[in-house]
């Protein structure tokens, strides 16, 4: 309960600079939310239709609502940070057009407030990190996909080679930069622990909820290993889209995130 606590207070405190995160203007800071973004909409694009009901979990605020909208979809954005909602309804729920079918509502994605079979498309866009009973969360997720909808999720790759140096070096890396930032007189960053998935972990538990693999993406390829490209993060930015502009299937293990794409059957 206080890891709970401790994981809303953090998004609670970023929800009103949450959309800017996805801006091309900082793309040093914003790159993994961007090449998310578009890895996901590419995923979907064969999917989404005008008229089909999407459940977004852990929605923010509101970033992948117009999207889902300008194809005419009915989308609902649900999350569990009550200032993220208010700053989707600020941003995204005021566009006239889409009021009629564009909403946000607060939720728990371990107790989602919905029929069974109820949404065409699901997503959970790096959601699952956060959660420690991520089975029941899983099972959740399925139970209101209707038989034959999709559901995509996303989660950091732990097959990342840079998930181990990312592992014993953060703690160091992360204080060096508060004293820095508390030197300079900046806010000090107090981080949320989050659990990697690898791409065969979460394969296997939504398999076990009656789902089968009909797609996948892997993304955000970092050549430079921690703490290099957070040292280093204009060079970095270079190097990451000079190789994902070349990405094959044989460079999955050096990208920070990975994305599948199911089928409820």
């Amino acid at each position: 309960m206080q890891k709970k606590r401790h994981i809303l207070k953090n998004f609670d405190e970023v929800a009103a600079e949450w959309s800017q995160l996805y801006g091309e203007g900082n793309a040093v800071k914003n790159y993994l939310f961007i090449v998310r973004k578009k890895r996901a909409e590419g995923l979907l694009d064969r999917d989404v239709r005008a008229g089909l009901r999407i459940l977004d979990i852990g929605c923010g605020s509101g970033v992948m609502a117009p999207y889902f909208a300008q194809k005419g979809a009915i989308y609902l954005g649900i999350d569990i940070s009550e200032k993220m909602i208010a700053q989707a309804k600020k941003e995204i729920g005021q566009i006239v057009e889409w009021q009629d079918r564009v909403l946000f509502a607060q939720g728990d994605i371990k107790d989602l407030d919905f029929p069974n079979d109820h949404f065409d498309i699901v997503i959970v866009l790096d959601v699952l990190e956060y959660i420690e009973d991520r089975e029941t969360a899983i099972r959740e997720i399925v139970r209101v996909a209707r038989n034959g909808g999709s559901v995509l999720i996303a989660v950091p790759n732990k097959a990342c080679v840079n998930q181990m140096a990312r592992r014993w070096l953060r703690p160091i890396v992360a204080n060096s930069f508060n004293l820095l930032n508390r030197v300079v007189g900046k806010p000090v960053q107090s981080g949320v622990y989050y659990h990697p998935f690898h791409p065969k972990e979460l394969e296997s538990l939504l398999e076990k909820y009656g789902c089968k693999k009909t797609g996948e993406a892997f993304y955000d390829l970092e050549i430079l290993f921690y703490p290099f490209y957070r040292i280093f993060p204009g060079f970095a930015l270079c190097v990451k889209n000079k190789v994902e502009t070349y990405y094959r299937m044989s460079l999955r293990h050096w990208a920070s995130g990975y994305m599948c794409r199911v089928k409820k059957t």
